[in-house]
């Protein structure tokens, strides 16, 4: 009699009901998942997923091989972007069918966009671990790099096949590098500075590709229009004082004023990376040293707080201001001193 196999490991249903050696799991190999994420044994990777979840954070996952391994993490971070992070990411009814249907078809012919929606996915379920594991901050880690080392290729070549996957991509960068600090805990130190270089670096050269790929959303008055006021008071201090860069420094203001005033909650995510690719490299090189940037930057804390709801953004805005607060509080400016405390009280500090 022929029994079929129903290739489950260890053993399969009908080998075990017949209490018969099944040939299928004793050809599995050892590797573990901890060898496919390249990690050291202190470090190795279980995913924490739920108790009903076809794949579960059991001891016989450590015994599956390295390539069905791969396909199982990766099939339930598919899954789980085209069924739940997707709907965090939307903004307004006709985002969900494109997200869930049409960037993943997208996504089957450009391995980096499929790789950064895997790291979005994955950073998404850490976010949700009550317990912070870091079992997929990891993974999302992992995909991340995965990410970037195919995408900056990808820059130098970006022709018609390509640019939307482009787009998307670095849409979904910026997401992710929001998202990093986000999900790690107080033991892992983060930069602000390195997320504000980092983030425009990564933005190089997709500028007006993003522009033409979002033009058909929506658009309207921003809430909370005393960012505006409090940027066009910075800008006329400028004027008023000769220094260093300052013509760097009116144009990183007049943009910041561009990008924001006509937009509204739905493109507050993609105008504030305008405004980032957009103004001198300068005015971020400084940001260490120099006070007028430091308080431009102020404002763009603001402006990421205002996504504060949004899991990839848990604690963006007001670490970063937290950060640039650090050397300019002592001002003997009461203007500046104001701005700050405007600042401060907007994300809570």
């Amino acid at each position: 009699m022929v029994i079929q196999c129903d290739e489950q490991y260890p053993t399969c249903g009908p080998c075990a009901k017949r209490q018969l050696p099944c040939d299928f799991g004793s050809t599995r190999s050892q590797s573990s998942l901890s060898d496919y994420l390249g990690t050291s044994p202190r470090h190795s990777i279980s995913p924490r997923l739920g108790t009903n979840s076809p794949i579960s954070a059991s001891p016989e996952i450590s015994q599956i091989d390295s390539d069905t391994t791969t396909r199982l993490v990766e099939l339930k971070l598919f899954h789980h972007f085209s069924t739940q992070t997707y709907r965090t990411i939307a903004f307004k009814a006709a985002d969900h069918v494109i997200l869930q249907k049409y960037v993943p078809e997208i996504a089957l012919s450009h391995p980096f966009l499929m790789n950064v929606i895997f790291a979005m996915a994955a950073l998404h379920l850490e976010w949700l671990d009550p317990n912070r594991s870091k079992s997929w901050l990891r993974i999302g880690l992992n995909y991340q790099n995965r990410t970037l080392a195919k995408f900056t290729g990808v820059l130098q070549e970006i022709n018609k096949q390509n640019c939307e996957a482009v787009a998307l991509c670095s849409m979904f960068i910026s997401v992710t590098s929001l998202a990093v600090p986000a999900v790690t805990s107080d033991e892992i130190s983060v930069d602000p500075f390195s997320e504000i270089s980092s983030r425009r670096s990564l933005s190089e050269g997709i500028h007006n590709i993003l522009r033409a790929y979002e033009s058909d959303l929506t658009t309207g008055p921003l809430k909370g229009c005393s960012v505006l006021e409090s940027i066009s008071w910075l800008k006329g201090y400028i004027k008023k004082h000769p220094m260093e860069n300052q013509e760097a420094l009116l144009e990183s203001c007049t943009l910041f004023e561009d990008f924001i005033s006509p937009l509204s909650r739905i493109r507050i995510v993609t105008g504030s990376l305008f405004w980032i690719v957009s103004i001198d490299i300068k005015i971020i090189q400084q940001l260490n040293i120099n006070i007028m940037s430091r308080l431009i930057f102020l404002h763009y804390g603001v402006i990421i707080h205002v996504l504060r709801d949004r899991w990839f953004v848990d604690g963006a805005g007001k670490r970063i201001i937290a950060s640039l607060i650090e050397n300019i509080e002592t001002s003997d400016s009461e203007e500046f001193k104001n701005m700050i405390l405007w600042a401060r009280s907007v994300v809570g500090l």
